[in-house]
């Protein structure tokens, strides 16, 4: 039976150290705000019912959910921890693990729950504040400023011209 309980697999676990270099997205994720596809997206109702983005975009091919998923992680500072004996505890063809609304762990193998205590917390993703007015904000000043700059450019002087001009 591949089934191993998780108190057993976590106890053959040890704390390691180590010192890795990850990109930094959350310094730069703002700049995907105007993109017309995150405003979209982050504007985009979820499903009646639907509580939980991260499960809902594990078991459902929603694009928009998708989009605004990929564009909330970005916002988050890279981890500082992390659980590799999580993935010692996932032995079956079956299984499965997620995250809850407080950022615990449940396992699941060949359909049973196992109870697994992890010491590293997955940050919760806020999903109640939209970003999307500050997206069509910067589309909105960028596009009066690019109106400004094509207006200025394409003025014809007019009025009354010295003898022996024209406008072509």
């Amino acid at each position: 039976d591949d089934w191993i309980n998780a108190a057993e697999w976590a106890k053959k676990c040890t704390w390691n150290q180590e010192q890795t270099t990850s990109p930094r997205f959350d310094k730069v994720w703002w700049l995907s705000l105007p993109n017309p596809f995150v405003v979209v997206a982050d504007a985009a109702p979820l499903p009646p019912g639907v509580s939980d983005l991260n499960n809902y975009t594990d078991f459902y091919a929603d694009p928009l959910a998708m989009i605004k998923i990929a564009v909330r992680r970005s916002a988050l500072p890279p981890e500082t921890e992390r659980d590799d004996c999580l993935h010692l505890v996932l032995v079956g063809e079956d299984s499965e693990f997620g995250y809850d609304d407080e950022g615990n762990v449940w396992v699941t193998n060949n359909g049973i729950r196992s109870p697994y205590t992890s010491p590293v917390k997955n940050p919760p993703l806020n999903i109640d504040t939209p970003i999307w007015p500050w997206g069509m904000g910067i589309d909105l000043v960028l596009g009066a400023g690019f109106f400004i700059i094509a207006w200025r450019r394409l003025r014809v002087p007019y009025g009354k011209l010295p003898q022996g001009q024209r406008v072509a």
